[in-house]
């Protein structure tokens, strides 16, 4: 059930508005802003889209965009998808190893 439901969950929480500006999440949840890399993922993207010099964003601090690490961001997203190959892993190799 997983393996449908968590990309489908994926999909809904990048297209509906997943990523809140830290000014509007609660206190005790911010922390969850810097390691959600729903957000980083967006901010790369809209990044890759309007910077380089392109054109200036019209709602960027509307946003909480004026600033884009995206080296900062990148690491976010990469270290997210090793940690959960190498959880899976884990969960694999202790589940055969259980017998």
């Amino acid at each position: 059930i997983a393996v449908f439901i968590g990309p489908v969950l994926a999909c809904l929480f990048s297209i509906f508005g997943f990523c809140l500006a830290l000014r509007d999440t609660p206190y005790l949840f911010r922390w969850l802003h810097h390691i959600s890399y729903f957000r980083a993922g967006f901010h790369v993207a809209v990044h890759s889209v309007y910077g380089f010099n392109r054109t200036k964003i019209q709602c960027s601090k509307k946003m909480d965009m004026e600033n884009i690490d995206v080296g900062g961001n990148m690491a976010v997203v990469l270290s997210t998808t090793v940690l959960m190959h190498l959880l899976t892993c884990l969960a694999l190799w202790y589940r055969l190893n259980k017998r």
